[in-house]
């Protein structure tokens, strides 16, 4: 099958990132890249899904090697706050946070880390889009 979107998902197996991806999975026009530590947990997760729906990589963040090999040809990105080399990543980028990112920035440590993600996406050379969610309760 061909779909009309591919988006790429970091970290997308705990609260805020499971109920997106179950959305993700019933649009029948998109086609998802897992990049994960655990293939298995994706598996037990979302397995099951049709032929070319699901694409796993696994990698973490201390050799970016396969995201390098495997972030080309995504029109989105999903992650939860993690500091990358954000110029490697797409150009339009759709940062899922949590409420705490709204605070003041020296109110928690998950604040500053959220404004330094925010300020690094900022930056991108290029970039096209940048959306940030702050979803609270599911």
């Amino acid at each position: 099958m061909v779909y009309e979107e591919r988006i790429f998902l970091i970290d997308a197996t705990g609260n805020i990132g499971n109920p997106l991806v179950y959305k993700l999975l019933a649009n029948p026009k998109v086609a998802l890249t897992f990049y994960t530590r655990s293939p298995a947990k994706i598996h037990e997760l979302y397995g099951g899904q049709p032929n070319g729906k699901m694409e796993i990589v696994q990698g973490d963040y201390s050799d970016l090697k396969p995201f390098e090999n495997s972030i080309a040809g995504h029109s989105r990105m999903f992650f939860v706050i993690h500091l990358l080399d954000f110029e490697t990543i797409a150009k339009q980028v759709v940062f899922i946070s949590g409420i705490v990112a709204s605070t003041p920035w020296r109110a928690a440590i998950a604040s500053s880390v959220g404004r330094k993600v925010e300020e690094s996406i900022l930056t991108i050379p290029d970039r096209k889009g940048f959306v940030a969610l702050r979803p609270t309760y599911l």
